[in-house]
């Protein structure tokens, strides 16, 4: 086969064929080497690496948390004080004061067991046996829920377990106020028939008291994660590999 070269130069020179470039040899650094992307095409790069760091695979975006890692959970364990949110905040103080307030309540019933039965008897609403359990056994349980919760372990639980309590401590004085008993309520030791007028000014505050602590044991258990606590330092914050988000 031959070609004609006057032909081929001439063809050329009307279209105006490019100089071809002579291509270096091909070499395992050049093969190694990582292409050069156009701007526009690092940028789609960039936004689907990113996605897919964000995201499990053939999600259709319908997942935006994003997925912790080693350094973001670092970087979250050396951030100062001054980056936590005015919630956990807000759930470190209810934590502080529901497990002080707890614990101190106990302890100052544990320190004369006959007269915290005396006061549940005192307010006529369980039989005489029972009435003796609930008495030796709520100081004890009042200084437990108080030291979990001043040192932030199972947080939810002895939040719950507290709001339960205090919905009932709500109730008998509010039974006692609305049948006419006059008594202490024996709340921090104490308990027993008091003066009417005594009595009759002790309830609205004793009540208003409780609904508070109340509300900072629903915000507990709303929002039981707070700062400074031993469960996150035991526990650790929950994290999900991306090898979990791909199998999904």
């Amino acid at each position: 086969m031959s070609f004609d070269t006057e032909r081929l130069s001439t063809t050329c020179t009307l279209i105006e064929c490019p100089p071809l470039a002579r291509q270096p040899p091909l070499t395992t650094s050049t093969l190694m080497e990582r292409p050069v992307l156009p701007p526009r095409w690092q940028e789609r790069s960039t936004q689907r690496g990113t996605r897919l760091r964000a995201e499990p695979r053939h999600s259709g975006g319908r997942y935006h948390l994003p997925v912790p890692t080693s350094a973001t959970t670092n970087a979250s364990a050396a951030t100062s004080w001054r980056g936590i949110g005015w919630r956990d905040w807000v759930g470190l103080a209810a934590r502080l004061v529901l497990g002080v307030v707890m614990f101190v309540a106990g302890a100052l019933k544990v320190a004369n067991l006959p007269s915290s039965v005396l006061a549940v008897r005192a307010y006529k609403l369980l039989q005489y046996d029972v009435a003796a359990v609930v008495g030796y056994a709520l100081p004890l349980v009042e200084m437990t829920i108080g030291v979990l919760l001043v040192a932030g372990v199972f947080t939810r639980a002895a939040a719950a377990v507290n709001g339960v309590m205090l919905v009932s401590f709500i109730f008998g004085i509010s039974w006692v106020w609305a049948h006419g008993y006059s008594l202490d309520c024996g709340c921090f030791g104490g308990g027993g028939t008091i003066a009417a007028a005594k009595a009759l000014a002790q309830y609205p505050w004793e009540i208003a008291r409780d609904i508070g602590l109340l509300a900072l044991a629903v915000w507990l258990v709303v929002r039981p994660t707070t700062p400074y606590s031993l469960e996150t330092r035991l526990f650790g914050p929950v994290t999900v590999s991306d090898d979990d988000l791909d199998e999904e």
